[in-house]
Order: structure tokens, then C-alpha cells, then sequence
């Protein structure tokens, strides 16, 4: 876990982009800390609890302002295994949108949680637990601490560097997302076109052409279970079946 410096006080971690096992113990997302004289907000606490007390040390190598907020960017398993020990360890307030909310106690989490601990065990095991979010918000939230300004935007316009949930951090914002919205995009479109003329899903994803993708990290492990789950999405909203 190397830690890099986007701008004064501001710091990220980067993991290894693809699924979660023993090889990566889970440590394939990024997280990342804005330092102020009032304290420390984190942005998201990774995906175990191993990986966030590793995040707690390398926040301790840069100072020892107190931990007071964490940010959860989403509730995704890969992002928030790790709340748990900011929960016990700190005195941190939790934030999460609002939706986030009624995920912790949904069948999807519950199933999640269940199979990781297979798939990461020991670093995912019994003791470990979803941390719910002490406080929400809707849209936008703002704090002011120690001299910056940070604001959580539910929907809106990206900073001049994204630091990515997966991946290295990119200057081009633009050309990140329009990659991005290409790939989300792309899929709904070569899958929708194969359900409306009822073409089963292993004929329609060998005949498409995912060669600008091929590159990304990950992409041979994750790729076709993307595009056959946005097969089955569209099935059901587009009506057609196999």
C-alpha cells in the first residue's frame, strides 16, 4: 500500500484493480484522506479490516490529527469492509448518501458479506461486519474544517483530477468519463440489440467487437459476467427472454 500525494494535505492509496483473492487480499480498490488542522476525513475505508488498519498507519505516517469523518463513497463490499474499525477505533462520523442507507440491512449485502468471506477469508471472516453510516445526506453536503471546504455532491460536475474507485487517478477528467460512459453505453447497446432480436447471449457477445477494451485491468475476469448481467437487466425491461 504506497501512499501518493495529489495535492497538499490530500493523499490516495491505489489498489490492484480486479476480483477480490488470496493474491490481492482484497486490496483492489483506492482510498484516500484530506489532512486540515481540525482533523482527518477519509474517502471510503477499503475492503477489510486488515486494509483499513493499513490505511490508519499510513494516515499516521502523514499526522496525528484525529480521524473525524469518513466518507463512504458507495456501498460496495470492496469499499466498506473496512468501516468497521473506523467505527471502533475512532471517533469518526460515518457519512454515506442517503441511499446508502437501506443497503446494510438488504439480502444483497447479507449474500455479499457471506461470500466474500469465502472468497477473502481470513481477511474477511466471522467478526467481520457492515458498518452503517452514523449520518446521511441527500444531494450535497458541505464541511468546512480547518480551513478547506470539502463537498460531497450526490450528482455533479467532476474535480480538475479524478481519483478513481478502481485504477490510477487521471488528469483527463473528460476523456476518463466519456471512456467510461462509452463502456456503460456500448454494452446496453450491443445487449439490447441481441434481446430485441432474441438472440441468445453467447452468440451476441462473441459476435461483438470489445477490442478497445481488452486492455483495462481486469477485463478477462469481469468483462462477460458485466455484459451477461446487462443482458438479463434488459431482458426483463425490454420484455424479450431466452
Amino acid at each position: 500500500m504506497k501512499l501518493h500525494e495529489a495535492a497538499e494535505g490530500v493523499y490516495y492509496v491505489v489498489g490492484r484493480s480486479g476480483v477480490p483473492d488470496a493474491g490481492n487480499q482484497g486490496f483492489m480498490s483506492n482510498a484516500g484522506f484530506v489532512v486540515t488542522s481540525r482533523g482527518v476525513v477519509v474517502y471510503d475505508a477499503l475492503g477489510t479490516p486488515s486494509l483499513a488498519w493499513k490505511l490508519l498507519q499510513k494516515i499516521r505516517t502523514v499526522t496525528d490529527q484525529p480521524v473525524t469523518r469518513v466518507i463512504a463513497g458507495h456501498y460496495h463490499a470492496d469499499h466498506i469492509y473496512g468501516l468497521q474499525v473506523f467505527k471502533d477505533h475512532t471517533d469518526a462520523v460515518i457519512w454515506a448518501q442517503e441511499d446508502a442507507a437501506g443497503y446494510v440491512d438488504s439480502r444483497g449485502a447479507r449474500r455479499r458479506l457471506e461470500q466474500r468471506r469465502q472468497a477473502l477469508f481470513p481477511w474477511v471472516d466471522e467478526a467481520t461486519r457492515l458498518a452503517p453510516p452514523d449520518r446521511t445526506f441527500a444531494e450535497r453536503q458541505t464541511f468546512d474544517m480547518g480551513g478547506r471546504r470539502l463537498e460531497l455532491l450526490h450528482v455533479g460536475p467532476a474535480p480538475r483530477i479524478i481519483i478513481p474507485g478502481h485504477g490510477a487517478a487521471s488528469k483527463d477528467t473528460s476523456g476518463a468519463i466519456r471512456f467510461m460512459r462509452g463502456y456503460i453505453t456500448g454494452l446496453r447497446e450491443r445487449m439490447g440489440e441481441a434481446v430485441r432480436n432474441l438472440r441468445p447471449f453467447e452468440q451476441a457477445y462473441a459476435d461483438a467487437d470489445w477490442s478497445q477494451y481488452r486492455g483495462l485491468p481486469a477485463f478477462e475476469a469481469t468483462h462477460r459476467s458485466n455484459a451477461y448481467n446487462v443482458y438479463l437487466e434488459l431482458q426483463e425491461e425490454l420484455g424479450g427472454g431466452f
